[in-house]
C-alpha cells in the first residue's frame, strides 16, 4: 500500500513538469556550465530556459542545437566556433545571431525579423538570403562560398563584410554604410558606391575594379584597394584619408589628388616603410579621368612628369611619365 502511494505521489511530478530534450552531450555541458542544468542526462527543465534572452555557447564542440527551439524568450545568440552543418531557429526569434566558424550551407532567417547584428562567416554557404532582414545593421558573412548577395532590402545597414567570397557583382543602391570590406571577390565593380556618401572605411583589394572615383565619399578613411586592375583613381576629396594602399595595380600610374605633397607625405609609405603605392604610381592634382574610359590610336602629348608629379622636359636615364589627350599615360626611359 505505501509503494502505490508513493508512485501516486510521485505521479504529478513528471506530469506536468516539461522538459525538452538536448541530444548532444556538448550542448548539455555548455548548459550545466552557465548553470540551467544540474548535469549531462539527455534533457533539461524548460522552465530553466524558456526565459533566457541571451545564449553564448562559442567554441564548445557542439554538433547539434536540437533544443535550441524551447528558448522561447532568446535574442541573442553566439554559437560559434563549434561544429554546426545544421541550425534551425525557426522558433526562435532573434536581434543577434553570430554562427561563424561552424560547417553550414543552408540557413533559414525569415523568422528574424528584428534581426540587427547577424555574423555567419567561416562556413560554408553559397547563398544567404537576408531579404526579410529589413531592421539588418551589421552583416559578416566573409569566408564563404557566396557567388551572389542581395542587400537591396537592407537599407539600414551600417557595415558589411562580404570578403573572401565569389562574388562577380554587388550592388549597393539606397545604402549609406559606414564600413564596406568587400576583398578578395571577382568583382569588376560595385554598382552605386556612390550612394554610400558617409563610407569611412572601405577595402576592395584582390578584384577585378578597373576604375575608383571616389569624389563622393569625403569622409573616407580607409582606402585598399590593391591588386586591382586600376587604370583610374580620384581620392582628390578625401582630406580625412588616414590609411592608402593601391599596391598591385600595373596599370594604374597618375592618382588624382588635391595636394600632391600631402600625398607624398602621409601616403607614401605604411609604418615608417614604403609599399602603400608601386614604384611607378605617382601622385598628380591633373589626372585625365572619365567614368567610361577613352582608348584611341590618335594621340596627341600633352605634358610630361616626374614620379613626384611635377611637370619637366624630356630627361635622359631619368623615368618619366607621358600624358596624352585620350586619357593615357606612358612610362618612358631615354637611355643615353
Amino acid at each position: 500500500m505505501n509503494k502505490v502511494l508513493l508512485l501516486f505521489l510521485c505521479f504529478p511530478f513528471f506530469g506536468y513538469t516539461q522538459i525538452t530534450s538536448i541530444p548532444d552531450a556538448n550542448f548539455e555541458l555548455a548548459l550545466v556550465n552557465l548553470g540551467y542544468d544540474n548535469f549531462v542526462d539527455g534533457y533539461v527543465l524548460t522552465s530553466n530556459i524558456n526565459s533566457i534572452d541571451s545564449l553564448i555557447v562559442s567554441g564548445c564542440f557542439i554538433e547539434s542545437l536540437e533544443g535550441i527551439a524551447a528558448f522561447q524568450s532568446l535574442s541573442y545568440l553566439d554559437c560559434s566556433s563549434n561544429s554546426l552543418d545544421t541550425l534551425d531557429l525557426s522558433n526562435n526569434y532573434l536581434s543577434f545571431l553570430d554562427c561563424s566558424g561552424n560547417m553550414l550551407t543552408d540557413i533559414d532567417m525569415s523568422n528574424h525579423l528584428n534581426l540587427q547584428t547577424f555574423k555567419c562567416n567561416h562556413n560554408n554557404f553559397n547563398q544567404i538570403d537576408v531579404s526579410a532582414n529589413t531592421s539588418l545593421l551589421y552583416f559578416e558573412c566573409y569566408k564563404n562560398q557566396l557567388s551572389y548577395l542581395d542587400i537591396s532590402n537592407n537599407e539600414f545597414l551600417t557595415e558589411l563584410r562580404c570578403n573572401d567570397n565569389n562574388l562577380t557583382s554587388l550592388d549597393v543602391a539606397g545604402i549609406d554604410m559606414y564600413v564596406l570590406v568587400c576583398d578578395n571577390n571577382q568583382l569588376s565593380t560595385i554598382d552605386n558606391l556612390g550612394d554610400n556618401v558617409s563610407l569611412k572605411h572601405f577595402s576592395c583589394s584582390g578584384n577585378n575594379i578597373s576604375s575608383l572615383l571616389l569624389s563622393a565619399h569625403p569622409q573616407l578613411n580607409w582606402l585598399s584597394c590593391s591588386n586591382n586592375n586600376l587604370s583610374q583613381l580620384d581620392i582628390s576629396n578625401q582630406s580625412m584619408l588616414n590609411y592608402f594602399f593601391t599596391w598591385g595595380n600595373p596599370n594604374l600610374n597618375c592618382i588624382n589628388v588635391n595636394d600632391i605633397a600631402v600625398a607624398n607625405t602621409n601616403w607614401l609609405v605604411w609604418n615608417g616603410q614604403s609599399g602603400n603605392i608601386d614604384a611607378h604610381h605617382y601622385f598628380s592634382t591633373s589626372c585625365l579621368l572619365s567614368s567610361v574610359l577613352d582608348v584611341s590610336s590618335n594621340k596627341e602629348l600633352i605634358s610630361i612628369v616626374n614620379i613626384q608629379g611635377q611637370k619637366t622636359n624630356v630627361s635622359e636615364n631619368v623615368l618619366l611619365l607621358y600624358t596624352y589627350n585620350n586619357g593615357s599615360i606612358e612610362q618612358k626611359i631615354i637611355l643615353k
